[in-house]
């Protein structure tokens, strides 16, 4: 029976370390063991050289003993005398700490796999071994050290009194003080001298006559007893107010104690600053004024209890919310005030609560001993108290008169079933109505149809007029639906610019029909939205109950599909539901798995399409373009999924992946020397994902990660990106080209505000769309429009990249117009980083024959090739 075990499993659980280098000195794998000790993460050491993550190993001998075992396939040993500490690790719990860097005895063995060399290091920590060899020196010598030990503790001894918070004093019977601590001068303000001189006597008292004489007579008594008796002094603390020297006040805790030594009587005072701790009972002194002032004059009501719920304190404003008076405190609980129908379920619910939950909230009615008062709403807040230990001292809680707030709240609902704006039903009751229409029709056996309705281009209004214009908009629109449509018809603002219509009785299907026409027609005659006139037309979806569907999701459901297929088909018109709808619904569900499942199982790759310059046809720049390697049905071209990444906003993924595996393929070609630091390439960007504000830090993380020149990464966006918001898209912008990484207008010409923003936004290269070039021919049809885009370029300081290009005629063109760079098949399809890196390899004598080809008249100007 074969045995299989995991490697790195097994390493990973050695209590020893483990490192592999490949025959290029680089780590490869780091057990959990290294990680801990070395204090470093996994992309600080794998894939990295030895001596770029451990400098100091340079000149070491290890450093040697790893080349031997890869170079002269020589195993060495390290012994910890010879070699204590190769590597810097250390105990994970004292990581850094010097006198804690691990001991180590190392293993350095080569391997040969499959005719390749690697070398494998096996690290043990050897502390263990070393501190017990040193203690059992330091054992054998303590006898001779005995005599030192004891002159060593007493300076120790000295040492800690000096360094201790307290003030420590030591005298004679007789009051002479022998030994003043570092505490006591920095405590008192005297030094050691001056204490001295000043005897335990005066420094006790700070001049304060009574007090010496309590102080001093109550220590004389002590002293008497101690040394009649032979037995130390009681320990109990007493407390003083003392003077340091420059006067302040210092409030004390003395605690004296005594020393028998040699028949010799020491008396030891310590004496604790207690002015932090009477600041503190100051402190506390004012909160607590503080809270009952605020108590007196707060708009709610606060009250206290016991552990027990029973009622300690009130403020003014609960005696007046509860209708109580003082004899009520002590005497009942807080649930007293709660109206006695709610008055169960009020305990209940805080019974159940309060052990697992920090406090209590709930809204109850107040029981009025006054029962001519009108009903008082509360809203109550309640907490626990605890004392030391975490011991449950009680509850702190707070009542909110919200009477009017509750009235309000009748209004409030009411309001909430309708659109502020227009009026008409909102989406919470249109599916109430939606719900009661089936039910009248499942007892009449009768139906009734479902209008979805959206208006075509709203957003453009709203963009280019403002959204005050789109309100009025809105606003006219919902009163002529109100115009063309009967009384009995449910008409709602679903959210937006969507509508929905509940038709119920239409009759003959033909009355559908005539209905959709209507509002068609009424809702395209412009509308006046304050400075301008506005013509918008509308898409309808339409589905039947009980025909199509016979719940409310379903029918909700069944309209939005007849909606998108209206739009679908031109939009400005009506659709019916078709079952078939339901199908390209759920093939659309099905590529969405697909690409989630795509992404998911790193089935994305990029392509690379070069970018040559016109001048000579050499390779400056590459595109980077997505291609899904589908298990099922080969290569598919982004024509494929695209669209439906970005319709179920699966697009920011996508492109993360792209962005990811473009710097991976730009720091393989830096790396196998294909291309110079300039080189760039051009990396498609969604709105979405340039739109986050995150962005630019991610952007920044992969330059650093693939270690990549800013210059050599060019971001393309689409005019969606400044449209959806001009001043983030700037914001972004402006940080990404801060970086150094340059900005292109991808399909540039084909919206109609480019030319608006390109002042404002900081473009470096503008991608004239392929379109305009495929447009190009001999008889000079589209090449104004090329021509023009090319001077506002050159005008704005932008370099051109024509795409598409396909034939020499287009590329002769191109090149006399003074295009910057040409992209397309008639240079090279876009291909894998491999294929990619030899096309670079090859370019110098396959595309400058092709230029060599071109025969153009460099002294005529553009134009005059057009004539």
């Amino acid at each position: 029976m074969k045995i299989q075990f995991d490697f790195r499993q097994v390493a990973d659980s050695l209590d020893a370390g483990v490192v592999i280098l490949d025959s290029g000195f680089r780590v490869i794998y780091f057990n959990n063991w290294m990680y801990a000790r070395s204090g470093m993460a996994p992309e600080r050491v794998l894939n990295l050289g030895l001596l770029d993550i451990f400098p100091d190993l340079k000149d070491s001998r290890l450093w040697d003993c790893c080349k031997d075992a890869i170079e002269l396939r020589l195993p060495t040993r390290l012994s910890n005398s010879f070699n204590p500490t190769p590597f810097p690790l250390y105990d994970p719990k004292q990581v850094g700490n010097e006198l804690y860097r691990l001991q180590q005895m190392v293993l350095v063995k080569p391997q040969d796999v499959a005719g390749e060399m690697f070398c494998e290091i096996i690290v043990n920590d050897v502390t263990p071994i070393v501190i017990k060899e040193n203690w059992l020196k330091r054992i054998a010598g303590e006898q001779r050290q005995e005599a030192l030990l004891r002159e060593q503790e007493q300076s120790q001894l000295s040492r800690i009194i000096d360094h201790t918070a307290d003030a420590i004093l030591v005298f004679q019977q007789s009051g002479q003080i022998d030994v003043v601590n570092q505490a006591a001068e920095k405590m008192f303000g005297y030094n050691k001298a001056e204490i001295k001189s000043m005897g335990l006597e005066l420094l006790l008292s700070g001049g304060d006559e009574p007090q010496r004489t309590f102080l001093y007579d109550r220590l004389n008594l002590l002293i008497s007893q101690a040394v009649s008796l032979r037995r130390p002094l009681p320990t109990q603390a007493v407390t003083a107010t003392m003077v340091r020297k420059n006067g302040e006040p210092l409030p004390a805790e003395i605690k004296f104690s005594s020393s028998d030594s040699d028949g010799r009587m020491s008396i030891i005072t310590i004496i604790r600053d207690r002015s932090a701790e009477v600041e503190s009972e100051r402190i506390l002194r004012e909160s607590e004024n503080r809270f009952k002032t605020l108590a007196k004059v707060a708009p709610v009501g606060i009250f206290r209890t016991d552990a027990e719920g029973i009622l300690q304190y009130a403020n003014e404003m609960w005696f007046q919310i509860t209708g109580r008076s003082l004899n009520d405190l002590h005497s009942e609980s807080w649930l007293s005030v709660v109206k006695e129908e709610q008055r169960e379920e009020v305990e209940a619910d805080w019974g159940a609560r309060r052990a697992l939950a920090p406090s209590f909230v709930r809204e109850f009615v107040i029981r009025r001993k006054n029962p001519e008062r009108s009903e008082t709403w509360v809203l109550c807040h309640l907490m626990p108290e605890y004392g030391l230990h975490q011991s449950l001292t009680g509850y702190v809680g707070t009542l909110t008169d919200i009477s009017e707030q509750r009235r309000n709240q009748d209004e409030i609902e009411r309001l909430a079933y309708y659109d502020s704006l227009t009026g008409l039903a909102n989406r919470r009751f249109f599916k109430d109505r939606l719900e009661r229409s089936i039910r009248e029709c499942q007892r009449g056996n009768k139906a009734f149809a479902l209008f979805a309705l959206d208006l075509d281009e709203f957003k453009r209004v709203n963009d280019s007029l403002g959204h005050d214009a789109g309100d009025r908009l809105l606003v006219e629109v919902a009163r002529r639906l109100q115009n063309c449509l009967r009384e009995v018809d449910t008409i709602a603002r679903i959210g937006g610019d969507e509508f929905s219509v509940i038709l119920p009785g239409f009759g003959e299907p033909e009355n559908i029909v005539r209905a959709a026409a209507r509002i068609i027609q009424a809702l395209h005659e412009p509308v006046n939205v304050g400075q301008e006139w506005v013509t918008v037309s509308t898409s309808i979806g339409i589905t039947l109950y009980p025909a199509d569907a016979e719940n409310v999701d379903g029918l909700i459901k069944n309209a939005d599909l007849a909606l998108y297929s209206a739009k679908d088909n031109g939009r400005n018109g009506y659709a019916f539901f078709d079952p078939r709808m339901n199908v390209h619904a759920e093939m659309n569900l099905v590529l969405e798995n697909r690409i989630r499942r795509g992404i998911a199982n790193d089935e994305f790759l990029v392509y690379l399409q070069p970018q040559v310059r016109s001048s000579d046809c050499m390779p400056v720049r590459a595109e980077a373009l997505v291609r899904w390697r589908d298990p099922a049905r080969g290569i598919l071209l982004p024509a494929e999924f695209i669209q439906m990444a970005e319709k179920v906003r699966l697009i920011k993924q996508l492109g993360e992946v792209v962005l990811e595996k473009a710097c991976s393929a730009m720091q393989h070609l830096l790396q196998a020397q294909v291309v110079a630091n300039d080189f760039r390439v051009a990396i498609n960007i969604s709105a979405s994902q340039f739109l986050d504000p995150a962005f630019p830090f991610r952007i920044w993380s992969l330059l650093n990660r693939y270690k990549l020149p800013p210059q050599c990464i060019e971001l393309e966006v689409t005019e969606g990106v400044f449209i959806s918001d001009l001043n983030l898209a700037r914001r972004v912008m402006s940080c990404v080209k801060g970086f150094g990484v340059a900005i292109s207008l991808d399909d540039f010409g084909t919206g109609y505000s480019s030319l608006s923003y390109l002042s404002y936004l900081p473009v470096d290269t503008l991608k004239i769309d392929r379109s305009f070039i495929s447009a190009l021919s001999e008889q000079g049809d589209g090449q104004d429009i090329v021509l023009a885009i090319i001077d506002v370029a050159q005008r704005l300081r932008c370099e051109v990249v024509a795409e598409g290009v396909e034939t020499e005629a287009q590329f002769q063109f191109l090149r006399q117009a003074g295009c910057d760079l040409i992209q397309g098949y008639w240079i090279a399809k876009p291909m894998d980083v491999e294929a990619f890196e030899q096309f670079i390899r090859d370019r110098t004598p396959t595309l400058l024959a092709n230029a060599s080809g071109m025969r153009v008249d460099s002294s005529r100007h553009p134009i005059d090739h057009l004539k």
